[in-house]
Order: C-alpha cells, then sequence, then structure tokens
C-alpha cells in the first residue's frame, strides 16, 4: 500500500513541476513581449538623473590660485 502511495504521489509531484515549468517558460516568453508599462514618477526619476548627469558631465572644477 505504502509503495503505490509513494509511486503516486511522486508522480503528482512530478507533473505538478513539471505544469510548473512550462507555465514559468510561456509566462516569461510574454513577458519579453509586452514590457512592463513604466509609471508616471519613475519616468520623472529617469528624466532628473539624465539632466543631473549630463550637468555633471559639463562640470569644471575651479582651480584656485594660491599665489598671493
Amino acid at each position: 500500500m505504502y509503495k503505490w502511495f509513494m509511486i503516486i504521489g511522486v508522480a503528482v509531484v512530478g507533473l505538478g513541476w513539471l505544469a510548473y515549468g512550462i507555465y514559468s517558460y510561456i509566462a516569461d516568453r510574454q513577458g519579453k513581449k509586452h514590457p512592463k508599462a513604466r509609471s508616471q514618477k519613475y519616468e520623472q526619476a529617469q528624466q532628473s538623473m539624465a539632466e543631473y548627469a549630463k550637468k555633471m558631465a559639463n562640470f569644471k572644477k575651479k582651480r584656485y590660485d594660491n599665489t598671493q
């Protein structure tokens, strides 16, 4: 009795993992086709960081003259 219970149990768990793997694979493929929409707050933060990076790229350090 125990042997049959274990055989059926292992088969059910194996089929469950197989179904989960197939579902995960299909979900990943569909996720690549349709990327997530970005929020307005995320877009503003990204734009702000881009502006800051441009400002820092053009930054020139002041040179101090110590010959007094």
